[in-house]
């Protein structure tokens, strides 16, 4: 567990590996997030599971195939979602303010989970398992979105 404490300021933090973050109460921070799996062989990324407790103001970037957990309490402005593999699957767990879908193959919003905005810039499929809840999607770019889930 990496934990932020006092008003530490770290400008950006790069995750490779399954972790969990405690932004605290929000006078520290750990600057953007960019969340990245490890480079395979195959051009692939290592799937990650990141964990989200405390506060986080600023950007969370998902780059790679990955599950993000906004623990209970925790409180997630933004998430951005840019996999790197236009086929990977980014799942996202908990109570997000805004999503931001650059780049993806499947986006997966499980169940129990809230999402306020989900705002999509390249076509995109996403599965909205049946107890998830989103406030709404926006589309920009021409942007196409398949809306799939028991909860869609």
């Amino acid at each position: 567990m990496l934990v932020i404490s006092g008003n530490s300021d770290i400008k950006s933090s790069i995750i490779m590996s399954n972790s969990t973050l405690d932004g605290g109460d929000g006078t520290g921070s750990f600057g953007n997030v960019m969340v990245l799996g490890v480079p395979q062989a195959d051009g692939s990324f290592t799937d990650l599971s990141v964990q989200l407790a405390g506060t986080f103001q600023k950007l969370v970037l998902v780059a790679s195939q990955a599950t993000v957990t906004a623990m209970s309490g925790a409180i997630v402005n933004e998430i951005g979602v840019a996999a790197a593999n236009k086929n990977d699957q980014v799942t996202l767990q908990g109570t997000i303010n805004n999503v931001d879908v650059f780049q993806v193959g499947k986006l997966e919003i499980s169940d129990g989970s809230a999402i306020n905005t989900i705002t999509v810039y390249a076509n995109t499929h996403i599965i909205v398992d049946k107890t998830a809840a989103v406030g709404g999607i926006t589309k920009e770019n021409n942007a196409m979105v398949t809306l799939d889930g028991d909860g869609a």
